[in-house]
């Protein structure tokens, strides 16, 4: 449930522009899902901050972090609010 509210509150920062803040979110949320590591959960957290740092430049930590979750994305089963980070491992 908290996975949810937080991608929700992440969503409305990429709208406002508040990369920054969009970056923090996933870093708390990733924090929240550190004893579920390779979950849904990290992994949505994962490209929350990858769209973040690639909003603001840091292009090598936008890679890094879609990297790794291609690396982790594979063994999860699909569910739809995977969608955007599948479509970012496309297209890297």
């Amino acid at each position: 449930m908290f996975c949810l509210k937080l991608l929700v509150t992440a969503c409305c920062l990429w709208w406002l522009s508040r990369y920054e803040e969009r970056i923090r979110v996933g870093e708390e949320g990733l924090q929240l899902v550190a004893s579920q590591p390779e979950s849904v959960g990290d992994v949505l957290m994962r490209h929350v901050i990858a769209m973040g740092a690639g909003q603001m430049g840091d292009y090598a930590r936008y890679r890094r972090l879609i990297d790794e979750t291609a690396g982790v994305i594979r063994d999860l089963p699909y569910v739809e609010e995977l969608g955007q980070a599948y479509r970012h491992i496309i297209e890297r």
